[in-house]
């Protein structure tokens, strides 16, 4: 077992009864593969239901800890909940499994980043990318450090991951997307999630998105549409229908409405 035998920390906030939760017959009367473990983890992932693809992705490695996307999922599942400290202790377990791998690299130098060590991150990036050609995972990994940098090369990396995404590949964009609202990029966020919608619209989470980013940019009708194609496809989807029921009660919408009323009363009574 050696060092995977160090999956099980106390720091990770992933414990066995977590992962006890997630039942064989959850995928059929055939056991879990790894690759059914992955589809499962992925779509919780693309979500937004983070917990439990971060379980999931757990049940991915018991399956096979040799391939470097199941930590990935870890990392990335980590960091959009904010908990750093524990993506930190993921990203590192991941670098003693591939020492010089340039991915296991660059989740290094986004966890340095997120940390607040900008400059060791971006030079840890430059390190991995000068390991072999840069994959997608590492042009997004090191966008996302740029951004935390501020420094507006990002567009260039997250350019660079566009022209290796796959011609289907709707979740590389939503990604993006979804890295770049943390940042306030609203109108780059809109863009890459219109991508993704362009090949994919069965996704309500990506719908909630774009119409949040519709909301911050001022376009209501374009929000509405986005939360309502949301709750269309997912009425569970408490957050779309928080967000129709806000941006429907608009003080704007309601002064709108009461003007309109008053000048159809004086055209009536003045015809």
């Amino acid at each position: 077992m050696g060092r995977f035998s160090k999956l099980e920390t106390q720091r990770a906030k992933v414990s066995q009864a977590e992962l006890a939760e997630i039942k064989p017959g959850k995928y059929g009367a055939e056991p879990p593969t790894y690759e059914g473990v992955m589809r499962e983890a992925h779509d919780h992932f693309y979500k937004g239901e983070w917990k439990r693809a971060l379980q999931l992705y757990s049940r991915a490695l018991e399956h096979d800890n040799t391939r470097p996307e199941p930590w990935v999922g870890q990392v990335l599942a980590l960091l959009f909940q904010s908990q750093v400290r524990e993506a930190t202790v993921w990203a590192k377990r991941a670098l003693e499994c591939f020492p010089e791998h340039p991915l296991a690299l660059s989740l290094h130098a986004l966890t340095f980043s997120q940390q607040g060590m900008a400059s060791r991150g971006l030079a840890t990036s430059d390190y991995a990318m000068g390991k072999g050609k840069g994959g997608l995972m590492c042009w997004v990994a090191r966008g996302w450090i740029l951004l935390e940098a501020d420094n507006p090369n990002w567009e260039f990396c997250f350019t660079k991951a566009k022209e290796q995404a796959p011609a289907d590949d709707w979740h590389s964009p939503m990604l993006m997307g979804m890295i770049l609202e943390r940042y306030r990029k609203w109108p780059q966020a809109v863009e890459v999630y219109q991508a993704a919608l362009e090949r994919h619209t069965a996704s309500f989470f990506l719908w909630h998105r774009i119409g949040i980013c519709y909301g911050k940019l001022g376009l209501a009708r374009k929000a509405l549409e986005a939360h309502k194609h949301a709750l269309d496809l997912n009425p569970r989807c408490a957050e779309a229908g928080k967000e129709l029921r806000r941006q429907s009660g608009l003080p704007i919408i309601g002064i709108l409405a009461r003007l309109r009323g008053i000048f159809s009363r004086k055209t009536f009574k003045t015809s």
